[in-house]
């Protein structure tokens, strides 16, 4: 990617977080303070660096967002259905692919059905790619450590 070019899901970020708080009809002083309120304070200015794609969004920040914003973390990754047809989009590590082909592997109800072209890579079947994407606690035998987890509290 050349080093001028905008990663495109940055990009979709900033324009669903601006296009989700308008239609909420939130200022950006609203979303300043209602982010403060949760623990991740973000100022109006920057707030506006970030809806023109002038700043990146981390994953704490996403999840900030999408608590504030009343959407689902893959509401502010995923560009919108648009009623004139399919939807083409352009995401991060991947070519430009159809909305309806990575919306349900996003929301992981299907295995992603695009080709790969890595060397070497094993294509996953339908039959076992639940088995294959879901790795947790029961399928490796192992409990994950506490250490590795700092955010993980035992209620």
């Amino acid at each position: 990617m050349p080093s001028d070019s905008k990663p495109p899901t940055g990009l979709t970020v900033a324009a669903n977080i601006r296009r989700i708080r308008q239609h909420r009809r939130m200022r950006l002083e609203d979303v300043a303070s209602l982010l403060a309120f949760h623990g991740r304070p973000i100022g109006k200015a920057t707030l506006s660096l970030i809806e023109n794609g002038q700043r990146r969004v981390d994953v704490d920040d996403l999840m900030a967002f999408a608590r504030v914003l009343r959407v689902t973390p893959v509401d502010l990754l995923v560009p919108p259905a648009f009623p004139e047809g399919h939807t083409v989009v352009a995401m991060t590590g991947f070519p430009k692919v159809d909305r309806a082909t990575i919306g349900p592997w996003i929301r992981h109800e299907e295995p992603l059905q695009i080709a790969d072209d890595v060397p070497g890579l094993i294509d996953v079947t339908a039959d076992d790619w639940l088995g294959h994407y879901r790795v947790d606690a029961r399928q490796l035998g192992i409990a994950p450590a506490s250490d590795d987890f700092p955010a993980r509290e035992n209620i």
